[in-house]
């Protein structure tokens, strides 16, 4: 929320203004001079967002902390998994390749959303 916010700070109040001296109701000024303003902050939501729930970065700490990934491996994470390969079984080798494997997939998500959005700028042309 608080990218979005910043998001709606920078859209100029020009913009808004003038759409509305043109008799452009609320919906249609968000529609049609807002969103599309916003739209480059939306794909690095998304992107963020995809990062965080493919590897669990974000909630490692808690997870680590509070349950280590138990019981029965309910609240393990693929970065849990992770590390406990590398750190708990001593397997570094194993936890490189699964983080490469990670990262991989990622750079491979990350480049596909670029492809379609054409770089975040969901341009209409």
């Amino acid at each position: 929320m608080l990218v979005f916010l910043a998001g709606l700070k920078d859209v100029p109040k020009e913009l808004e203004d003038a759409s509305e001296i043109d008799g452009a109701s609320a919906w249609q000024r968000f529609r049609y001079v807002i969103w599309p303003l916003l739209r480059p902050t939306s794909f690095f939501v998304v992107v963020n967002s995809t990062i965080g729930a493919v590897t669990g970065l974000q909630a490692f700490d808690l997870v680590y902390v509070l349950t280590k990934g138990g019981p029965a491996r309910a609240t393990s994470t693929v970065v849990i998994y992770i590390y406990e390969q590398a750190f708990t079984f001593n397997n570094m080798g194993y936890a490189a390749a699964l983080t490469t494997v990670v990262v991989g997939l990622l750079i491979l998500c990350t480049g596909v959303m670029f492809a379609v959005t054409r770089g975040g700028r969901f341009d209409e042309d």
